[in-house]
């Protein structure tokens, strides 16, 4: 009877077996590779898309708005009764900006500024109350629990002119005083330009800058800063271009879209065209520097961030037709 030999794997065919192996293994981890890296992307992509919606929404809802001084035609109706010497303080201008190419300031090197003011209603605008002023000098009597505080810097208008002061006291009956006292900035006078009736109406004023800084996360962010101070408000957003629509012919139209150094009149400001560049929070998500197209710029970056463009226009409501 013939005998079975029983026989191993020749060393040929565990070195076959081997390089299988390792190349299976290889297909693995450059999927899991792959997987891990279409992750951060669409992860940073969602992230980036979110705060570019975020920051357009919050800085078309201010501009909207700009310029709002209750039912006054225009700011040269507005009789200013502080101090001078803050740039928050100068509500003759109800919109400003600088095309910061330079990096002037804290703003990031070629992003823009914009300030906006106006007012902003006091539970729907505060109308005086008895006993009405008969002197310029005379409280302001609102009512109580208005949310108005000491130090506050309102607005009074009729729809026909208005003064802006700072509330220097305020009693339980919510009577406002204004004189020429206090300081940060103080009232300049104790007299208001003209003595108002029960027709006028109380509002609390704003000045709002946003700009572009290096932000706490080692990428750049959207600042705001007002009269309480500077505030971090998005993470990611690189750079900022604002473009003005000037209405040159008086219609209520924009006639063209420029950067803030080039507008003959911010009077004759009628939109706004704001433009955001979001950055990826992770370097290295492509392989290689990738051109972006910002501003109808084509640019060349220096490092593997995921960048993307984020653009609306909006109509100033207090502007134009």
């Amino acid at each position: 009877m013939k005998r079975l030999h029983q026989t191993g794997m020749t060393l040929v065919e565990l070195l076959v077996g081997f390089l299988i192996g390792l190349t299976l293994i290889a297909g693995l981890l450059q999927i899991v590779v792959n997987s891990g890296r279409s992750f951060q992307i669409q992860e940073e992509m969602m992230r980036m898309q979110d705060n570019g919606k975020y920051a357009l929404e919050r800085l078309l809802l201010d501009l909207r708005n700009t310029s709002y001084f209750g039912c006054i035609p225009s700011v040269e109706s507005i009789s200013n009764q502080l101090k001078t010497g803050s740039q928050f303080l100068t509500f003759e201008a109800g919109l400003e900006g600088t095309a910061n190419e330079n990096g002037n300031g804290p703003a990031v090197v070629g992003s823009d500024t914009i300030t906006i003011r106006g007012a902003s209603s006091v539970s729907g605008g505060r109308p005086l109350l008895s006993p009405l002023p008969t002197t310029v000098s005379d409280p302001l009597v609102v009512g109580p629990n208005s949310g108005i505080e000491v130090n506050d810097i309102l607005l009074i208008s009729d729809c026909n002119s208005g003064d802006i002061f700072q509330v220097t006291g305020i009693d339980l009956n919510g009577e406002l005083q204004h004189l020429a006292t206090g300081s940060n900035p103080g009232n300049a006078a104790e007299n208001l330009s003209k003595v108002y009736n029960d027709k006028a109406f109380v509002y609390q004023t704003y000045t709002r800058l946003y700009d572009i800084r290096p932000g706490t996360n080692g990428t750049s962010s959207l600042y705001v800063t007002d009269e309480e101070g500077t505030e971090e408000l998005v993470q990611g957003i690189e750079n900022m271009v604002i473009l003005y629509g000037e209405d040159t012919d008086k219609d209520g139209v924009a006639n063209r879209y420029v950067r803030a150094n080039a507008v003959h009149s911010m009077q004759d400001i009628v939109s706004i065209r704001v433009n955001l560049l979001m950055s990826s929070e992770q370097d290295g998500l492509t392989q290689k520097p990738t051109a972006y197209v910002f501003n109808g710029l084509t640019i060349m970056p220096t490092d593997n961030r995921l960048r993307q463009e984020y653009s609306s226009t909006v109509m100033l409501r207090n502007r134009g037709r």
